[in-house]
């Protein structure tokens, strides 16, 4: 008699564990997650956390979670629509609780001459919006924005002084 109610605790549990893997794979498919937004996720399903661990083996196995994959995917996506540099990029995925090395590695993958361009037609843009009659205080401000988006003085710097030289 006892075991017919420890199998049917066994089958709650691998019922509700289903369920919970069902609609996690829901939520890794339509976007790329990290290990921090799915444990915030399973705290907000209310997950027993004796289940997480089996859950995020499984969403591994099947490929659904990839750490990896979600910091190529989220480099790529912030660099190219938001216009974002390598330091506001590292500092986004450290809240996020990625790899210090899994980030400079997928850093490393970003093509240095669009990186560059992207810099420069982002500077361009600013520049023709800012109204002022100072070419220091243009430059000041231009120099803000860019550390604002992310940018290293390295890259700033010679990016910045070609177009003040040019107006």
């Amino acid at each position: 008699m006892c075991n017919l109610g420890l199998n049917q605790q066994e089958k709650e549990y691998q019922e509700q564990l289903n369920e919970f893997i069902v609609k996690l794979e829901y939520y890794c498919s339509y976007q790329e997650r990290c290990l921090a937004e799915l444990k915030q996720k399973m705290y907000k399903l209310e997950i027993p956390v004796a289940m997480q661990d089996t859950i995020i083996e499984h969403l591994q196995e099947n490929n659904f979670y990839n750490e990896e994959r979600f910091v190529a995917s989220f480099i790529n996506g912030k660099a190219k629509h938001k216009k974002w540099g390598k330091q506001k990029l590292t500092n986004e995925l450290l809240k996020k609780q990625i790899d210090y090395n899994l980030i400079q590695q997928a850093l490393s993958q970003l093509n240095e001459f669009e990186y560059q361009e992207r810099l420069q037609l982002l500077l361009e843009k600013k520049a023709s919006q800012i109204k002022s009659n100072s070419i220091l205080e243009k430059k000041q401000k231009l120099y803000r924005f860019a550390l604002q988006k992310g940018y290293d003085t390295a890259s700033i710097t010679p990016i910045l002084n070609k177009i003040i030289d040019e107006k």
